[in-house]
This record gives structure tokens, sequence and C-alpha cells, in this order.
């Protein structure tokens, strides 16, 4: 049973009330319902609440997030007599009702007993609550029930003023402790710029993510010894970059960069110190997901995260509505199609095709009318694991001869600088690709999984066009970074050579608005950092001042003025890799990790620039710096450094200074 009880207390004016309403459940209230949180464009999206002194446990953000908790929320501690909670509408509107919910903690302080203020300032009138104007008394009594809210509004519904300050001024609710709020809400009237941004139809984007796949690894970029007909057809019926470049290719870091629109050197969440930061809640905020999901959009995650993020599961339920991490479904836990398809007697080389049930099973269950981002993040093509190499497509490529590109090297190389004997390319690839047969093997393998891939692309477009929504559907497809394989002599990424560096990025638009760009190559200079500008853009938002990307809007829908686009990229690699063996895990946080390798040479962090024909970049904590230059339109392997040439002396002092330039820029 549900025990409610509802009441009114008069106040001064006879059409004004209190309306106080207890439950058993934070789903039992009849009429004081707990409005969920606003949307971008909403009434009350962005609010936020502070508080005159510190107050324990929860963050004040809980304070509206739109669900009651049974805990003490964000409580004042005992003793404190004159705690007030303030909430900033952001401009002065008319408001209609100002609401509070409570949480009773076994009787002791559900009651409510606080003041309700209102202003009008333009600016914080601050503490004093001389300067606002008094609205209300409340005072609940003692709790019957398990929550207790308390609502001033207007008995027909009017407005109770017009105002930008809220400030809810509480005392103890018996000797001496204070009551735990749950939630605060103040319902407004909607501009006529809300309403505008409301009627917008945005469209549906599912974000395609592949590990480790170099760009010359998909038909559509050139190979004819791989199988991708249907990314290749997303390329045909969309608009593919010739020259989109990783701002970083190490996974986390760029997978970072990608879902925030911030370079490696501004967010710094990688693995090794001083870059390996847990990026906090309030800079995720402004995440591509998080904006979405704030105007409305049901988001979903699927696969790899690869992102560090402070209350990583915490934050899994405040930035996706369904997010299944490797073989987690944490969001819905107790769905029973996720559960059968990460069953555990599943066989375990089903990994992609794991990942294409659960993106099916987010469009299943995606309520009609409902714009939604899906990104999927596969495992594949990173690892020679069996997990990634499902049999009946392992058959189609036994016996294939794979391409070997020019730069491949048998054996250890000796053109690339000393330090990179320390990197874990280097060893790797003496291990793993330095022989024909290996790099055969190994190639036939990754093609296996790349062609898994495919038919997951193959998967998702028919069921969007079973959905009947593939008309205001987006895709956009792209990897976290490249991988050598052999090229230059090294087997991994991170370096700032092409085949780590160089994007496959392809964006297909449904929309008939994009008829006129199907099929087309676009060379202008791209960066991973635009991805989360791009998809905000095209959702119709406008891109948060904290991005540093590039929205590529204008180049997808042809209408961009190129003499005012960049004709530059930054690239950026902080990984080291024996900090990141040596024990990062157990001391993230110690520099003198860092002090025996930079000091004994063997720090291969890098900085450059890539430009349409030239690409620059130094080992900047070597001593000498080791820089390196390259004429790419005469030198495309990257095989005759140019750094000693005194034809190319006012080549290397720009690329310099534009390096420079870029970091600063990155950082501001």
């Amino acid at each position: 049973m549900i025990a409610a009880a509802t009441m009114c207390a008069a106040l001064a004016q006879a059409e004004t009330s209190v309306v106080i309403e207890s439950a058993s459940s934070s789903s039992g209230f009849k009429q004081l319902t707990v409005p969920p949180s606003a949307h971008y464009g909403q009434p009350g999206f962005g609010r936020k609440v502070t508080a005159n002194h510190a107050t324990s446990n929860d963050p004040l953000r809980v304070l509206i997030d739109g669900k009651l908790d049974e805990d003490f929320g964000p409580i004042f501690g005992n003793g404190v007599n004159d705690g007030a909670y303030k909430m900033d509408l952001g401009s002065v509107r008319p408001v209609t009702a100002i609401t509070s919910w409570s949480h009773n903690q076994a009787g002791r302080r559900g009651a409510q007993k606080l003041t309700i203020y209102g202003s009008a300032a333009t600016t914080n009138p601050g503490w004093d609550l001389s300067a606002y104007t008094e609205l209300a008394k409340v005072d609940t009594g003692a709790p019957d029930a398990t929550f207790t809210a308390a609502s001033l509004r207007d008995s027909d519904g009017a407005s109770l003023g017009h105002f930008r300050w809220i400030v809810w001024a509480v005392s103890p609710s018996a000797a001496g402790e204070n009551t735990a709020y749950q939630e605060f809400s103040v319902a407004t009237e909607p501009t006529a710029e809300e309403r505008a941004f409301a009627a917008i139809k945005r469209p549906n984007i599912v974000f395609l993510l592949t590990d480790d796949q170099r760009w010359d690894t998909l038909g559509c970029y050139g190979r004819t010894d791989v199988r991708t007909p249907n990314i290749d057809q997303l390329a045909a019926q969309g608009v593919a970059f010739d020259n989109a470049f990783y701002a970083v290719a190490i996974c986390m870091p760029s997978r970072a960069t990608m879902f925030t629109g911030r370079y490696f050197s501004d967010h710094r969440s990688g693995f090794t110190y001083p870059y390996n930061r847990t990026i906090p809640r309030e800079e995720f905020d402004d995440s591509y997901p998080a904006r979405l999901k704030g105007v409305g959009y049901r988001t979903g995650f699927v696969g790899k995260f690869g992102i560090r993020l402070e209350g990583s599961n915490r934050s899994a339920t405040d930035y996706f509505d369904y997010f299944v991490s490797g073989n987690n479904p944490i969001v819905p836990k107790d769905d029973p199609g996720l559960k059968h398809i990460y069953r555990k007697d599943r066989p375990a080389n089903e990994r992609t095709l794991k990942k294409g049930d659960a993106m099916i099973r987010f469009l299943e269950t995606q309520p009609e009318g409902q714009p939604f981002c899906l990104s999927i993040s596969f495992d594949a093509v990173k690892n020679d694991r069996d997990s990634d190499m499902y049999p009946p497509h392992v058959a189609l490529f036994e016996g294939q001869e794979m391409w070997v590109p020019d730069n491949w090297v048998e054996g250890k190389s000796e053109r690339l600088p000393k330090l990179l004997d320390h990197c874990r390319g280097t060893y790797l690839h003496v291990a793993r690709t330095s022989t024909p047969e290996e790099y055969q093997r190994r190639a036939r393998r990754f093609a296996v999984q790349g062609y898994t891939v495919d038919k997951q692309v193959e998967r998702l477009v028919n069921k969007l066009e079973e959905m009947g929504v593939m008309d205001n559907t987006i895709i956009i497809y792209t990897s976290d970074n490249g991988r050598f394989h052999g090229s230059q002599g090294l087997f991994d990424k991170a370096i700032l050579y092409e085949e780590s560096m160089k994007e496959p990025l392809i964006v297909f638009d449904g929309r008939a608005s994009a008829n006129g760009q199907r099929g087309t190559r676009v060379d202008a200079m791209v960066s991973s950092a635009d991805v989360a500008p791009t998809i905000l853009s095209l959702a119709g938002l406008k891109v948060p001042s904290r991005m540093k990307g590039v929205d590529l809007s204008g180049l997808l829908d042809g209408t961009q003025d190129m003499s005012v686009w960049r004709d530059s990229v930054l690239m950026e690699n902080f990984f080291i890799q024996e900090i990141h063996s040596a024990g990062v895990k157990k001391h993230p946080d110690i520099p003198g990790l860092n002090d025996e390798i930079i000091a004994g040479n063997r720090s291969y962090r890098t900085q450059g620039v890539r430009t349409e024909r030239f690409k620059y970049f130094k080992y900047h904590e070597h001593t000498p710096v080791i820089e390196e230059l390259y004429d790419l339109e005469a030198d495309p392997y990257e095989q005759n450094n140019l750094i000693n040439n005194p034809e190319f002396a006012s080549v290397l002092a720009d690329l310099r200074e534009r390096t420079d330039e870029l970091m600063s820029a990155a950082t501001k």
C-alpha cells in the first residue's frame, strides 16, 4: 500500500498555497511527481544549485537530476542552523511552482522547515536574504511516509512572479539534524526560443568505431584484397574524407578526443603520467553523448568504452540510456535480450557478432518518435585473438595473398631513430610481422576481422531500413587509430607516421537534404577532434566552447568556404610504453617514474603537424630534440627525412612555428 496524504496551507495571498504530499516510495506520488531532468532547449536545462555552507555525502547536482534516491543527499551538517540552497534559472522568467522533496531517514529527517525566496536580479544577489522577496514559509510537520514533498504554487496554475534566483532557506528538522533533501524543482513557462528548439526534428546518429584499423584496409580507400562492401557502400552513398588524421593515435586518449572534441594535451586522459588523468564529470558533461542525452536523445553505447571517467559505472547511467561494456550489460541490467546475447555458453569467437546483436537489440527497443544516438565500439580489427575470428569468415581468406606496402620491413628497421628501440612497436614487429610468413598470416586475420565488422554494418543498414528511419539517420564510420603492421619496421601505433595517424572517416547522411553530396570525396584537412563538434552540429546543437575541434557539417553539405578552412592539423603522442609496463597502474601519479626514461633519452613523446603536402614532428623530450620532416607528395612512405636539407629550411621553420601555435591553441 502507498500511504499518501495531501493538504493545503493558505498563504497571505488566497490564490497561492503550499501543497504537501507524502509517499512510501519514489514512484508513489500522485500529484507532486518528480519531473524528469530537463533537456537542452527546455525550461530547467543547465540550471545549477549552490549552497551557502559545505554539504556532506552526495554532490549538489543530485538535487536536480530528476530522480529520488533513498539516501541523505547533499545534506548540511548537524548544528548548521542557517543553511540555504539557491537555484539559478539562467534568466528572469515566470515561475509557476517551486517544489522540494525529502527522505525521512527512519523518521528523523523528513520534516521540511524552510522559507522560500525569489529574486529577479540579473546578477547573483549573494546570500543576504534581505535582497530577496519572501514567497512562503513551509513546515510539513513530522513525516508519515518515506518521502515528503512540498510545492508552492497558484491554485489556478498562474505565475508566482518573475524570478531568476530561487532560495530555499532551511532549518534543522529536529535536534540539530538537517533535512535530507532529495530534489528541487522550479517550474517555469518555456520561452519562444525554447518552443522553437523543441519543434526541430533531429536526425538519428550511429557512430561506428573500430580498433586499430588502418585507413588503407578498406575497399573504398583503394584496397582490392579485402572485403568491405557495406562500408564501401556507405562511402559511395555518403562522404569519404581523404585527408583525415588522428589528433592522437593511442586508444584511450583518441577515444577521449573523439567524445569530447578536445586534444590530448588538453584532456590529458591516457596511460602515463602526467597524461593519465581521469576526466571529471563536469568536463564530460560537454561530450557529445551528454549533450545529446540532454536534448532528449536516447543514447546507447556498445563495446569497448576505453575512457577513464570519474565514477565510470555511475557515469554510464548518467550519459547513456543503454550501455554495454565488454560483456557486461550495465544499462538496462535486466534486459532479457541482452542476457541472451551475452549468455556464458556462447562461443568466445563471436565477440564482434555479440556487439552486432546488442546494436540490433538497442534498435529493437527504440521508442517510436524519439531520436537516438548509438555508438558501437568494436574490439576488431586490433589483435591476433581468436575472440575476433568468426570461423565462417576465416575460410574466406585462407591462402589469400595479401598486399604488402612498400615500406614493410623484414627484421628490425635501421632507418628509425634509435630511441624507437624502446617503443612497443619495434619489439612487437620483430616478434609478429618481421617475416613474410608472419606478415601474411596476420594480414589475413585482420582482413577476417574487418569483414566481420562489415557484416555488422550490413545488419545495421538493413535494420534501419526495416524500421523506416534510414531517411533520417546519419552513420559515421571511423577507427580510434591506425596500425603499422610491419610498415616502417613497427607493429603497433602512436608514432606519427602515416600508417598510425591517417584516419578512415566516412559520413553517410540518409536525409534527402544530403542527396546532392552522395559519393563525394573531400580532401580538406580534418582531425579526429572534429568528430564530437560535427555530431552536435548535425543534431542542431551549439558546439560547447570547451571543444577545440571544428564542425565538419559545411564540408558535408558543400557550403564550407574553403578560403578560411584550416591547412594543417595537430598530431600528438604522450605515451611511453616503458612507464606503462613498468607499473603505472600501481604508481600512476609519481613523476619520478618518468625521470629516468627522459634522462636516458628513451622518451618517444612527440608533437607535430600535418599539411596536405608536408609532415613535421619532433621528439621533444629527447636531448637534443630529434626532428623529422617529410615531403609526402614525393615520398608518401616517409623514407627520406628532409630535416637537414637546406632546400626545405623555410618549410621547416614554418612547420616548427605552426606546431607551437597549434599546441598552444589546443590548451587555451
